[in-house]
């Protein structure tokens, strides 16, 4: 960016707006962090610092402050300036429960999003799982077939399972992708679930644990197609309805 003037303020303000000159400055402080030249921790340098350093005003400096605090990239405190935020995913997180509430979104739409993603990570987790791997399902599933813990429990058991099954591929990408969707269908999930859908879930997770412990890919795509099924359900046209309701019969 270019060299601000002694009173802080770009040469070029009357061409630029303040949306554009806040933009620059957020893909400045960005490009700073993601590259690693500023640390987590980091105290960033004051506004009237980077004001004259970035050539903008002191209020552009602030918004686009603002704006990297809202995306978790910074801390603001008061009277301890702002530094580098360590690495989070609640901003992530929060982003894409946005998109889902407002895109009017439901379980089937989650789940067929879902499926493809974990037939890939079953096939790979068959293939590249550690003992450690088969402990941790096997722990998960004995809680899954627990009747003395109640449904939150169960919902939680189920999470850290399929995320398991994410590390067990090798490939942190895995682990990445399925977070979000797995805080999207928590709360659904949990509305969904009754104690046959419990009952039901105890065996296709048996199933999915016993095609890993034998290394079969085939076998953990069939379990996991089984168990991920139930929430899609298509009619014979095509066209989906929600888990519950009546299908219209096939002419």
């Amino acid at each position: 960016m270019s060299q601000g003037s002694e009173n802080g303020r770009d040469d070029t303000s009357t061409t630029k707006s303040v949306a554009d000159r806040v933009a620059q400055v957020v893909d400045y402080l960005e490009e700073k962090i993601f590259s690693r030249t500023l640390q987590p921790g980091d105290l960033l340098p004051a506004e009237r610092e980077l004001s004259a350093e970035l050539g903008v005003s002191r209020s552009v400096v602030r918004e686009a402050l603002g704006k990297l605090d809202s995306l978790g990239l910074v801390e603001r405190r008061q009277g301890s300036g702002t530094r580098v935020a360590p690495p989070s995913k609640i901003p992530v997180l929060k982003g894409f429960r946005r998109m889902f509430l407002a895109g009017d979104l439901d379980l089937n739409d989650l789940t067929e999003a879902r499926l493809p993603l974990e037939v890939a990570m079953v096939r790979l987790a068959a293939a590249r799982r550690s003992d450690e791997h088969l402990q941790r399902l096997e722990e998960q599933q004995a809680i899954l077939e627990s009747e003395q813990e109640d449904i939150e429990t169960h919902l939680r058991a189920d999470e850290a399972f399929h995320a398991i099954l994410a590390e067990a591929t090798g490939n942190p990408m895995f682990g990445m992708l399925l977070e979000p969707v797995q805080h999207l269908r928590h709360e659904p999930y949990r509305k969904h679930y009754d104690e046959y859908q419990l009952r039901e879930t105890r065996a296709e997770h048996q199933a999915i644990v016993s095609a890993i412990r034998d290394g079969n890919p085939d076998a953990a795509e069939a379990a996991i197609r089984d168990h991920l099924g139930k929430f899609i359900s298509v009619q014979a046209d095509g066209e989906r309805v929600a888990p519950g309701e009546t299908e219209t019969p096939a002419t």
